[in-house]
């Protein structure tokens, strides 16, 4: 018996379609309920810019995701093309999860709710980077079996990429919030538009088309590199609000 006959790629598309949808209206109603709630002090003004910014850019990728994934679920046959879409669809709704999930991080961490932060920091850098690309395998697994190898190499950089963030920053003294936001809206809204756009290209191309290998490589680097700077961020805040608590027992 082939697993893969007893699968149906289609209807998991377009139950992941209409997921992507629930969750993009999320991230908008959050986006609004940050925009009206916020009182107008500085400080206040600029924290709610920080996380009204990180739900901005994840119900923009989370739109994105949608489209990917209705444009996957028109494909009427098990090609390599469509095996190659799924690839594409499945990293760009990975990326738009992870950027939600921290936006909550962020918003927790700011409104100094350290256990909610303890919880969301684990899911955004160990529970959605691991299930998430868990699930990507599978696909390539069913879809595209010839990237497995890649996946399965890879997957060892992933590991390394959710610990390493943590030496990394243990050290900062400076906050370094600002730039490290920027970075991060910008690479995961670069890399869900890059997914996005080889996606629509490859729709172009005949049914037997497949993505190059290097460029596949490329992309799973570019992953790479996207939930790199989101482990980074994500210790960063947690060093950050530790000094902060410990601020005033310096001064006592």
């Amino acid at each position: 018996m082939n697993p893969a006959r007893d699968y149906d790629n289609a209807v998991s598309i377009s139950l992941f379609a209409e997921f992507s949808g629930v969750m993009t209206g999320f991230a908008f109603t959050a986006l609004v309920l940050i925009i009206t709630l916020y009182n107008n002090n500085d400080k206040e003004r600029r924290e709610r810019d920080a996380v009204a910014s990180l739900f901005l850019v994840a119900f923009i990728t989370f739109v994105l995701s949608t489209l990917m994934h209705a444009a996957v679920g028109g494909e009427q046959t098990a090609s390599h093309r469509a095996g190659s879409e799924t690839i594409l669809a499945d990293l760009g709704l990975c990326t738009a999860f992870i950027h939600l999930f921290f936006g909550l991080l962020y918003l927790t961490s700011v409104m100094k709710m350290q256990h909610s932060a303890s919880l969301l920091r684990v899911v955004v850098v160990v529970l959605i980077p691991v299930l998430g690309y868990g699930y990507v395998f599978g696909d390539v697994v069913r879809t595209a079996p010839e990237f497995s190898p890649l996946f399965i190499v890879n997957s060892v950089v992933l590991l390394i990429i959710i610990t390493l963030p943590y030496a990394l920053v243990r050290n900062y003294r400076r906050d370094r919030r600002s730039p490290l936001l920027k970075l991060l809206n910008a690479s995961s809204f670069t890399f869900v538009s890059l997914c996005t756009t080889l996606l629509v290209t490859a729709q172009t191309q005949p049914a037997s088309y497949s993505t190059p290998v290097m460029l596949m490589v490329s992309l799973i680097l570019a992953f790479d590199a996207v939930l790199l700077v989101f482990c980074v961020m994500a210790f960063h805040l947690m060093f950050a609000g530790r000094r902060e608590n410990e601020q005033p027992s310096l001064h006592g």
